[in-house]
């Protein structure tokens, strides 16, 4: 199934959306519910599909902080084990992936969610003990963390072993989510400011250098390694460079490099001017300052 909706930028493009994965009983048996009970799994069994909306009040309700990605194991794994889908966490809202794809511009920049949320993964130490970690990062335990930080570890074979890894179904948006959003202001802030009309459902010519490039950086569709596995290692994703570039996009990219140095120049002069005034503002108090305790000391 596919929706067709208009695109989040606000240029009138048509957009078609694929429909949510949905993951058989056998398939969610992959998931977190290895670390339930026989018991517990039947109960689940009986119990329906929760929905996006009980997720969120769920995690509402049971976060502490003021952000819902930083979620603890045993409400990971409540979640992921009544859920037949993926769910993508960002600070302030949890979306599924239709959700996501139509509130924001996933398909005009040509990026897949999973270029910039990161699976969370739940690891099984030797001791017992369950920590959250995010797919692909080194897997030290937070109890290590601080002996490391701290000088009391001296050497790597004092650090706690994992025996087990499972993978669940909730993606949490990081650092490269922040980045999404200020291009996604950028962009909206060119149309604003141009009043775009769009004719015929096109991107306009001079927006597809920048679209070519910001696809080509952001590890898209044709870069993805699906063959990923988590090692517990600093090894980073290895992507395959050969099919992300070509002359096109080489010089799509590098138009965009100048534009961008361009405005940063603009910027910088700006911010120079902006700063030599303050300079003067502040000069110009420390006179009336001065001014004002000689007034004091006469009146003294």
């Amino acid at each position: 199934m596919e929706l067709i909706v208009k695109d989040s930028l606000g240029l009138g493009i048509k957009k078609t959306i694929t429909g949510e994965q949905i993951y058989t009983e056998e398939e969610n048996e992959n998931f977190t519910r290895q670390l339930l009970t026989p018991e517990e799994k039947e109960i689940i069994k009986k119990e329906e599909i929760i929905s996006i909306k009980d997720v969120r009040n769920i995690i509402r309700e049971n976060t502490l902080n003021d952000t819902y990605d930083k979620i603890e194991p045993d409400l990971l794994v409540a979640i992921d084990s009544r859920i037949n889908y993926n769910i993508y966490v960002v600070h302030d809202n949890i979306y599924t992936y239709e959700e996501l794809c139509i509130s924001f511009p996933f398909q005009e920049f040509n990026i897949l969610p999973k270029s910039i949320f990161v699976r969370q993964i739940i690891v099984i130490f030797n001791d017992e003990t369950i920590e959250v970690f995010n797919e692909g990062d080194p897997i030290i335990s937070a109890h290590d963390m601080i002996k490391i930080a701290t000088d009391k570890i001296k050497s790597q074979d004092e650090i706690k072993q994992y025996k087990n890894i499972i993978k669940s179904k909730v993606f949490i948006g990081g650092e490269k989510w922040k980045d999404f959003l200020q291009l996604r202001g950028f962009f909206r802030g060119m149309v604003q400011v141009n009043n775009l009309q769009i004719e015929n459902g096109q991107t306009p010519v001079f927006l597809k250098p920048f679209t070519n490039a910001i696809s080509n950086q952001l590890m898209l569709t044709d870069c993805t390694n699906e063959e990923n596995k988590v090692n517990g290692t600093n090894e980073e994703y290895k992507i395959n460079e050969e099919n992300c570039t070509n002359e096109s996009t080489h010089e799509s990219k590098k138009q965009v490099e100048q534009q961008f140095v361009q405005i940063e120049q603009q910027f910088e002069q700006r911010f120079v001017q902006i700063e030599q005034q303050f300079v003067q503002i502040e000069n110009r108090l420390t006179n009336i300052e001065n001014k004002l305790t000689n007034i004091e000391n006469k009146l003294s």
